[in-house]
């Protein structure tokens, strides 16, 4: 039998999520802060298994211990073919050993895909600068908010593939603002180029919407703008972490040469596209 899950509807969870999880604490930095903030559907034995979803359209967390276990596969296999299986259009992020896991235990799993692999770092040592660019890091203005939120749609959709409205926009990019997380890097005319944020995950801090504007990309600003707001975190006392998208080697590589050093990998599964 599958071990059984708490379930937990619109909530936080009261398991210290980063202290659970360990050494997969940056690789699942994502989970380890939503778990603290109300979720709509979260499934967990407070152990050995989570299983998070925070709100649509935003894949499942799913997290597991150990994945040799075959009563945590089985918990696992279990509760997405209950709560969110693949048909009614629900991806979940999780290591690709989890996923082959679930594919050797339960035939469900061998004919979905993954796609969009996820590669988390760390930096605990920064590196200088080697392609240094004109003008300078700063905090985002009140006065830029519309820019702003222009920003972080497109960042959004570019990236994610999630078209958020105007009030999501605005509720997100305010709420960095609001306690100094949100960086831009402007040009030597003052003139915004790139855009990044940081969020506290104690004791990290990630690196996270790193957007540069189509007109402005391959001159470096943006790694330099992440290479500064990454001093800040290190001289804060904090560790920078922060996910890139696999599929871009060069982008991983201007992180690799700043410092950053890779520490886990993720994958989106689901459902083929049609």
């Amino acid at each position: 039998m599958p071990t059984p899950l708490n379930h937990y509807v619109n909530t936080s969870v009261p398991e210290a999520a980063a202290q659970l999880m360990g050494d997969d604490a940056i690789t699942f930095s994502v989970l380890a802060n939503i778990l603290q903030v109300p979720c709509a559907h979260t499934f967990t034995d407070g152990e050995n298994v989570i299983l998070c979803h925070s709100t649509p359209p935003y894949p499942v967390w799913v997290w597991c211990r150990d994945i040799g276990c075959a009563e945590n596969i089985a918990a696992i296999a279990a509760c997405i073919k209950a709560h969110f299986p693949a048909e009614e259009g629900f991806r979940w992020n999780m290591t690709y050993s989890l996923f082959e896991a679930l594919k050797a235990a339960d035939p469900y799993f061998e004919g979905l895909s993954t796609a969009m692999g996820l590669l988390s770092y760390r930096m605990d040592e920064i590196l200088p600068v080697t392609h240094p660019c004109g003008g300078y890091a700063d905090t985002a203005k009140p006065e830029e908010i519309d820019l702003l939120c222009r920003l972080w749609h497109d960042a959004s959709l570019e990236m994610e593939g999630f078209d958020h409205d105007e009030a999501f926009c605005f509720a997100r990019v305010t709420e960095y603002m609001e306690r100094n997380g949100l960086f831009v890097w402007r040009n030597e005319t003052g003139e915004i180029t790139a855009m990044t944020a940081r969020r506290d995950i104690p004791p990290f801090n990630k690196v996270a919407t790193v957007y540069t504007l189509p007109q402005h990309r391959r001159k470096g600003y943006a790694m330099n703008l992440v290479h500064a707001v990454s001093a800040g975190i290190l001289a804060d006392g904090l560790t920078p972490i922060l996910y890139t998208d696999a599929n871009y080697p060069a982008s991983n590589a201007c992180y690799q040469k700043i410092g950053f050093r890779q520490v886990g990998e993720l994958c989106c599964a689901g459902k083929k596209a049609d």
